[in-house]
């Protein structure tokens, strides 16, 4: 009978000499006149427009029953409280409240805790100066149905990759 190996859970410390560390390549640079202009835009309307056809019709769309779509997460509606920036668009859910943008910002190079962070859209151009590419998502929010939809995203950045700090 063979001896029996160290560890048999392979990425363990037993197994440490053995195994191949996966390190992503970096990033090449990108050539970029202008950090904060937005690259990468993708507009989301068309889903919007779907979910809210499904919504009006009583259809279940998304995975969520049509009878509860006014589902904002209570973290979303406290970002709505102290970061979101007020539109002139009324809720097309309610129709008595007014549409509110938050902006959430996602990059590998920040440090862990600032990921997925709600933001003013005052600081983004001191995000797209300061890192290499930021991922910012634009989510409308109504305060009062709590109607919540992803309305585009979008890269901002000078194109320089930076390790986390």
């Amino acid at each position: 009978m063979p001896a029996p190996r160290a560890s048999a859970i392979r990425g363990t410390m037993a197994d440490r000499a053995h195994a191949v560390r996966y390190r992503p390549k970096p990033e090449p640079a990108e050539d970029i006149t202008d950090p904060e202009e937005p690259r990468r835009v993708v507009l989301y309307t068309l889903q919007r427009r779907a979910a809210l056809r499904s919504l009006f019709s009583g259809e279940v769309f998304s995975g969520v029953a049509a009878d509860n779509p006014l589902d904002a997460h209570p973290y979303l509606l406290r970002a709505l409280q102290y970061y979101g920036e007020e539109t002139d668009r009324p809720c097309p859910v309610c129709r008595k409240g007014r549409l509110a943008h938050v902006h959430y910002s996602f990059s590998d190079e920040f440090p862990r805790e600032g990921n997925g962070s709600a933001r003013r859209s005052d600081d983004l151009p001191d995000l797209a100066r300061n890192y290499g590419a930021v991922g910012i998502y634009v989510v409308e929010v109504c305060g009062r149905c709590h109607w919540n939809h992803l309305v585009v995203s979008y890269v901002l950045g000078d194109g320089k990759p930076r390790s986390r700090r």
